[in-house]
C-alpha cells in the first residue's frame, strides 16, 4: 500500500506543477517568437542584429553596432509596433521608471507603473523616443524588466560613445 501512497502523492504534484511548466514554455516559445519576428524586420532593412532580447512575449530589442541602429518591436493587442532608431544623432540614453508611492499599514510602499528607454537627440527639433519595457496596465507583475532595461541602457549608451568617436 505505501507505493500507491508515493504514486498518488508524486501524481498530484505533477498535476500541481504542469500549468506552471507549461506557461513557462508557452512564455519561451512566445519571445523565440518576438525575436524571429525582430530579425526578419531589420534583415528587411539590411541590419544585421549582434544583440537582441525579448521578454513577455510582446517586446523585442536589438543592435546592429555596426551600423549604429536599435530595432525595437512591441506587440499590442493584434498588431506589431516597431521603432528605429539610428544612433549618430543620439545625444543621451537613460531608464525612466514611473512609480507612485502608496500608504499601507505597515508605511509606504512604491509601485512600479512603468519602465522605459528614453532616447534623446542632439537636434532639438527631433522628439526623443521612448521605448517601453514594463506597463503595469498591460502586466500585473513585474520581473526583471528594469535589470534589462538597464541592460539596454549599457548597451546604446557605449553605442552612442562608439559612433561619436
Amino acid at each position: 500500500m505505501g507505493i500507491i501512497v508515493y504514486i498518488i502523492v508524486f501524481g498530484l504534484v505533477l498535476l500541481i506543477l504542469l500549468p506552471f511548466v507549461i506557461g513557462h514554455f508557452r512564455n519561451v516559445g512566445k519571445d523565440k517568437s518576438m525575436i524571429v519576428a525582430l530579425k526578419a524586420s531589420a534583415s528587411a532593412k539590411g541590419l544585421s542584429l549582434t544583440a537582441t532580447d525579448a521578454w513577455k512575449g510582446a517586446y523585442a530589442i536589438g543592435i546592429d553596432a555596426g551600423r549604429g541602429t536599435v530595432v525595437y518591436l512591441r506587440k499590442a493587442g493584434g498588431s506589431m509596433q516597431e521603432e528605429m532608431t539610428e544612433l549618430s544623432g543620439v545625444t543621451d540614453c537613460r531608464v525612466d521608471i514611473t512609480a507612485r508611492t502608496e500608504k499601507t499599514p505597515n508605511g509606504s510602499m512604491t509601485v512600479v507603473e512603468g519602465i522605459s528607454l528614453v532616447i534623446t537627440f542632439g537636434d532639438r527639433a527631433l522628439s526623443g523616443k521612448r521605448l517601453e519595457f514594463y506597463n503595469s496596465e498591460v502586466f500585473p507583475s513585474l520581473g526583471s524588466e528594469r535589470a534589462l532595461a538597464e541592460k539596454w541602457q549599457k548597451t546604446i549608451s557605449s553605442a552612442i560613445q562608439m559612433k561619436n568617436r
